[in-house]
């Protein structure tokens, strides 16, 4: 005979299960794995918003630094030193003009009402344009043109240019036909000959006519009425790069550099170090003679707000060879924010008497 087969049913009140208390300690350590996760998230994600953005400050800073420092190694690039019975416009705010008849002053430094210093620099390199980037050796002796520059060829059609005469003791601003200026391609024959020898610069590529024999830049702090970054520090400002138009002497306001608390210019005058308020009322001839470097000293806000304190009360610009130049002294709010001092040396070429 086969073996019969039965099934044991276990009755439910037999069967094991959890109970509410076991069930709501299950949950209550849930929430609490949960919640330290959270935690660890939310600090880990502030922290990489953090970095993310001190490495963007950075970033905008090192590109903000070498623009600068071009600009004022340039200072003085293709200045003139004498007009002979030419005038000509500069800005339409006359603050550090020297137009219609003197020599250009190839950087002049002033504080800025507002706050900051504020930085002029002169010179046909003020602007990057095809324009610019192009300039030329006239020998009237051998009748020989030499082009230079980073583009060796002559000025197309939109392309305006000086010539300017050089002697052994002057530069002068050439005449070219009726006019102090050229446009499109430079010919010889429109110089106002003789002249030991003649230099022929690039100045503007968006113009039929120029305001002036030059180009200029200026660097100022200045707080916008609106769209003002909300990152940075109420207190700062933004540093401002504002280009010189020919067409109607006012400026193109660029902004370089975001959560500026100081922009600070010192010179060296001869050997002297000081803060280039000189420069406000000397020569273009005793700017261009005198003025051997420059060091542009700013205190910005790198990254955000944070929980904590991270900065001292006060803050020193300058280093070993200027001194301290501007001790900056932050309150309590400020103090909030980690703050970082940048600084560009910059020797002119063509100034200091080199």
């Amino acid at each position: 005979m086969g073996r019969s087969m039965s099934l044991r049913l276990t009755p439910l009140d037999d069967q094991k299960g959890l109970t509410l208390l076991e069930l709501l300690v299950a949950i209550v350590i849930m929430v609490v794995i949960t919640a330290a996760a959270f935690a660890l998230y939310v600090s880990a994600f502030k922290r990489y918003k953090e970095e993310a953005r001190s490495a963007e400050s950075f970033l905008s800073a090192e590109v903000a630094l070498e623009i600068i420092r071009r600009d004022i190694e340039h200072a003085g690039c293709g200045l003139l030193w004498e007009l002979d019975n030419v005038t000509y416009n500069e800005a339409e705010n006359t603050t550090f003009n020297d137009a219609p008849s003197n020599p250009p002053r190839a950087l002049i430094v002033q504080r800025n009402a507002e706050g900051g210093d504020y930085l002029v620099i002169k010179s046909v390199r003020a602007k990057d344009n095809r324009a610019t980037r192009k300039w030329m050796i006239f020998d009237p002796e051998s009748q020989n043109l030499t082009y230079l520059g980073e583009e060796a060829s002559n000025f197309e059609s939109d392309e305006c240019f000086i010539a300017l005469e050089v002697s052994s003791s002057s530069i002068k601003l050439s005449k070219l036909g009726s006019n102090w200026y050229g446009c499109g391609s430079f010919n010889p024959d429109s110089l106002d000959l003789p002249g030991a020898l003649y230099l022929v610069f690039g100045v503007s590529d968006n113009t039929p006519q120029l305001r002036m024999p030059f180009n200029r830049v200026d660097y100022f702090l200045k707080r916008p009425s609106r769209n003002f970054p909300q990152k940075c520090a109420p207190t700062t400002f933004i540093l401002y790069r504002a280009e010189l138009n020919h067409e109607d002497g006012n400026f193109t306001e660029q902004p370089l550099l975001d959560c500026v608390k100081e922009f600070k210019v010192v010179t060296k005058r001869d050997n002297q170090w000081n803060d280039g308020n000189w420069t406000l009322t000397s020569s273009a001839q005793t700017i261009r003679n005198e003025l051997k470097e420059v060091r542009v000293f700013i205190l910005f806000q790198e990254g955000q707000r944070l929980d904590h304190i991270a900065s001292p009360e006060s803050i020193e610009l300058g280093d070993s060879e200027t001194g301290t130049v501007k001790t900056v002294t932050l309150s309590e709010e400020e103090r909030y924010y980690r703050w970082r001092v940048l600084k560009v040396i910059a020797r002119p070429y063509l100034l200091g008497g080199y």
